[in-house]
Order: structure tokens, then sequence, then C-alpha cells
């Protein structure tokens, strides 16, 4: 399989080709940057590779893509979620035009249009299909060559988005250019220097290969926004509401832990799986950061 995979072959952040592998996991290179110490996926997809791999079956997870088993089903937790991250919004940006970066199927832009104008964009032909269906304002493919990239937004959300883009440096310069002095930014993203990350390793459940390209630390993500032209204005490590069904699935698929598996499928057969938690193992940075 190592064959198949085309590699990047220089840091996603400096560009530097002095890399260390730090360990290999389904045939692909976790890398760090001698120069910057940058730590990311030594791989290169291509335009077939996102599209097959964000496909429906990413979204209603059969156990391979270590997704979702169902995304819709988890609405509502992704609601309170955004809600609480809503709450921070405001306080720095209370109206004006939002846009949504990797908006799925649109969860956040349901409520954040209470608010804001808000539009959104999303590499998913299934997840952009299922969000105009709603009745939302959403374009489908890659931000830098949408439409959006010629318009101007008070802010601009990428919920769990930044590691998934295989250009972060690309993005952010195409986002100075949306925004005005002023206009927020708001992301957020693994933190690969947590105490989490550090404990678990090569296991910490953010190594999430070969959908995670990029593994941020707050170092590397304050440089990756400044050197845009943004200031960050706090990074933070809120809770996130998760279902039982989504805890469990994750550790059967993504640990391959079979034993979970006949314990899960009884639990769903007997709608147990319904349980609803807050979940913070402080390895999810929250960063708010302003045009300058």
């Amino acid at each position: 399989m190592e064959n198949t995979i085309k590699r990047l072959g220089f840091c996603r952040l400096c560009r530097s080709d002095d890399l260390k592998i730090l360990f290999i996991k389904y045939g692909f290179e976790v890398a760090r940057c001698h120069r910057c110490g940058f730590t990311f996926l030594n791989f290169d997809p291509n335009e077939q590779f996102i599209k097959n791999y964000y496909s429906e079956d990413f979204f209603n997870d059969p156990g391979t893509k270590h997704g979702f088993s169902d995304y819709e089903a988890e609405n509502e937790n992704l609601k309170k979620t955004f809600k609480e991250r809503i709450d921070i919004l405001k306080k720095y940006k209370p109206a004006g035009r939002l846009l949504d970066i990797g908006c799925a199927t649109g969860t956040f832009m349901e409520v954040a249009s209470q608010h804001w104008d808000v539009f959104g964009v999303e590499i998913s032909e299934y997840a952009s299909q299922k969000a105009q269906e709603k009745g939302l304002k959403v374009l489908q493919g890659d931000l830098v060559n949408s439409p959006y990239a010629d318009q101007k937004f008070d802010i601009i959300t990428m919920w769990d988005t930044l590691e998934h883009l295989n250009h972060p440096t690309q993005v952010l310069q195409t986002l100075k250019k949306m925004t005005n002095t002023g206009s927020i930014i708001a992301a957020t993203t693994g933190d690969v220097g947590s105490l989490a990350s550090i404990l678990t390793g090569k296991y910490w459940h953010l190594f999430n290969i070969p959908q995670h390209l990029s593994y941020f630390d707050k170092k590397s993500a304050s440089s990756l926004f400044n050197k845009a032209g943004f200031k960050v204005m706090q990074i933070s490590y809120p809770s996130v509401n998760f279902s039982l069904d989504y805890l469990l699935f994750r550790l059967m698929t993504f640990y391959r832990i079979r034993a979970l598996k006949s314990l899960y499928q009884l639990l769903k057969r007997r709608n147990l799986l319904n349980a609803n938690f807050k979940v913070n193992l402080f390895d999810i940075m929250f960063i708010i950061a302003q045009r300058q």
C-alpha cells in the first residue's frame, strides 16, 4: 500500500524538506519538520481521493472512515456545542455576513442564521446537497476556487476543518482577501501538544489517518494565523457534546476494539445509545483570530 501513497515531501507550513518520520500508520507517514517543528501527514491527496473519501459513507460510516455512524442523528448535540460557540462569537461580531467553511450538512448554519447572514462551502457533494435541501446557501467545492473567494465576510468559521486542508497557508491567505480589518476567523482543531496527545502518542484519537493532514499546537496555529495577517485573540479548550452512540462507535472503529461491536449492536437494538455527554480531553483548541 505504501507504494500507492503520494507523499507531499515537504512541510505544509514552511515548505522545508528537512523532515523526521515519527511513525507510520496504515502505510502513511506522520512527519515532523526539523525547521519549524510542525507535525503533519506526509501525504498529498488528489481531487479523486477527496471526492471518494468525503462521500456519503463518511457521514454514515460503516466503520471504515472513522467518521459518524449517522451524522444527522448527532444534530441536537452538535447544535448545543455550536450555540456555546455562537455566544462567544457574538461578543466580537453581533451582526454581519458569516461564511462556514467545511459546513457539512449545515447544522451550524441553521443555528447561526438566527444572528448573521449565513453562507457555507463544503467539499463533499453528499453533505452540500443535504444542506441545500434544508434551504441553506451552500456551494459545493473548494473554497479557493469558489465565488466566495471574491466576496467579503465579517466572520469566517472552520469547525474541525483546518486539519483536513492540504494547503492551510494558501487557504489563510485567501481568507485575508475575503475579510476586512476587524473581521473574525474562528476555528477548532486538535492540539498535538496537549497532554492527551503526549500520553497516547501515535494512538491519539486525532491522528485520524488519512483524513487529518495537519496536527497543530498553539505555536503552529498562532504562526499560521499571524503570518496571514490575523492576530490570535484567544485559544481555549471548550467541551463538546456527543451521544453515547458516537463515543462507542469511535472507540470501536478507530481503535478496532472488536469486543465492543456486540455491545454496541445490543445497545443500538434496544435504543440505549441516545444518552448525551459533555466531553473534554483538553486537546481541541478553539481559536479566535482578528484580521489586522
